[in-house]
């Protein structure tokens, strides 16, 4: 009975300090930036697509997810950059990674896409303004910004 008695305590009290949170805690915010560049015959020719949060009023952005495509018969490399503001060059912040190919299927238009992060409020934190690009080798450079 002691035990029972003890363990619902423990409980209570955790319940208690869990819901109550400090009054300076900001809400998040997550969202989603991208560019598409339209090809020909439909689809993105290439895009990029950058997922990001951050607390309400902060400077930063977290970047948590980077996706890339292009329309394609083959697979082909793929590679992100970022410039924050102010900046002259673009810093590469992956080497080439091997893009996934997506087959065509029912009509569709054949890609290849390429990914990083784990999202789920995980990533570096970039100022406001940030410019991301994208790039497969031989093609054009992508970007898009957070803001």
């Amino acid at each position: 009975m002691r035990r029972m008695i003890s363990t619902a305590l423990v409980a209570s009290v955790v319940a208690v300090l869990i819901g109550s949170s400090p009054a300076s805690a900001a809400p998040t915010v997550d969202r989603r930036v991208g560019t598409c560049t339209h090809a020909r015959g439909g689809g993105c020719a290439p895009s990029i697509s950058v997922e990001y949060w951050y607390a309400k009023g902060a400077k930063t952005r977290r970047v948590s997810w980077v996706y890339t495509g292009t329309n394609s018969k083959t697979r082909r490399s793929a590679r992100w950059m970022y410039r924050k503001p102010g900046a002259r060059t673009y810093k590469v912040a992956s080497g080439w990674k091997q893009g996934r190919l997506e087959p065509a299927r029912n009509g569709s238009i054949s890609f290849t896409w390429a990914s990083w992060g784990k999202g789920h409020h995980t990533g570096a934190a970039y100022p406001v303004g940030t410019s991301f690009c994208a790039e497969f080798k031989g093609g054009k450079r992508v970007c898009t910004k957070v803001k």
